[in-house]
Parts: C-alpha cells; structure tokens; sequence
C-alpha cells in the first residue's frame, strides 16, 4: 500500500490509499494555482489555499457573492488526487461540475450497517446529495466546480478524520519531543 506524508494544519499525516487514488501525488502548488487562476482570471475572484498547504488534501477555492439571489458561489479547483471534505450546514449540498471529473463517496445507513457508494460526476451537471451521505469529493483529473452556500453559512475548515472501512484513510501522525 502507498504512503504519502502531508501537512495538514501543522501535523504530519499520512495518507494511506486504496484502488487509483495514490498512484500519483496530489498536483503542485504551482500547477494548482495556475489553473485556477487561467479558469477564473476573467471573474476577478479573489483565490486562497485551503487544506494541508502546497500540496496534498488541499485545493484553492474563490468566492462570489450573487446579491440577487441572497447566495454565495464558492468557486473550487482541485488538483489531481486532491480532495475536500464539503460543508454539512445544510441538509443537502449542490455542486456543479465546471471542468474535468471527480469522483464523490457517499455513505448509508442499511439497518446500522454503513455502505460505502461512488458517484460520478461529469461536467455541466448539477449534482444534490443529502448533507448525511457525502463523505468527501475526490478530483481524478484537474478539476473546478461550483458549490452554490446560503448567505447564512460560516466558512469554517474542513477536517480530516481516521475512520475505518473507507475508500481511504487519513491517519495523524504525533511526534513525540526529545
């Protein structure tokens, strides 16, 4: 199984892939931003980088605000192998596929049983999932994507959690100080 160490909010963590998802590392810095920015030059939206920093579970992400309809669109690019855990504010999140594909891992409850289900999703088609199925959006290739907010919700960052039985896991990693 393939390893790969990130940063993530100042620790270490490695994460430990499954099927396709590790066989390259997440994109660059550099190739993330530059595509982003050629996607979006034109919308003049201010980007930042959100997750473990250069590289890794991390993406760069824009916001618009659209007064009309009292809704903010949160513009995202993420890099190959990159992905985000979406905002659970809401009891559904609605996503629209600007460029490229991603794959989507959504989660049940059969009987207490928890089932593991893979969506994907192709450009130019709205996507609704109920907030409790998402687990997280994973780009396979460079892709950018819409993800229409309420004007009520707080950005807050996303967290990365150690669960068992996933596509695939993210484990912390604590040093211990001499």
């Amino acid at each position: 199984m393939l390893k790969y160490l990130f940063i993530l909010f100042g620790l270490p963590i490695v994460i430990q892939g499954q099927g396709d998802i590790t066989k390259r590392g997440a994109s660059r810095y550099n190739e993330a931003y530059t595509a982003f920015e050629a996607h979006y030059h034109t919308k003049q939206v201010a980007i930042n980088r959100c997750g473990s920093g250069l590289s890794g579970a991390g993406f760069w992400q824009g916001f618009t605000d659209d007064s009309a309809t009292g809704t903010k669109h949160r513009l995202m690019f993420l890099g190959e192998r990159e992905y985000v855990r979406p905002h659970t504010h809401e009891s559904v999140e609605n996503f629209t596929v600007v460029n490229g594909g991603c794959k989507i891992w959504t989660q049940s409850s059969v009987r207490g049983n928890k089932r593991w289900s893979l969506l994907v999703a192709n450009p130019t088609t709205p996507i609704s999932i109920p907030a409790e199925m998402l687990y997280c959006v994973l780009a396979t290739n460079d892709l950018c994507m819409h993800q229409i907010l309420d004007r009520t919700q707080t950005v807050k960052p996303w967290t990365f959690e150690t669960k068992p039985n996933l596509p695939f896991r993210v484990v912390e990693v604590k040093s211990t100080k001499k």
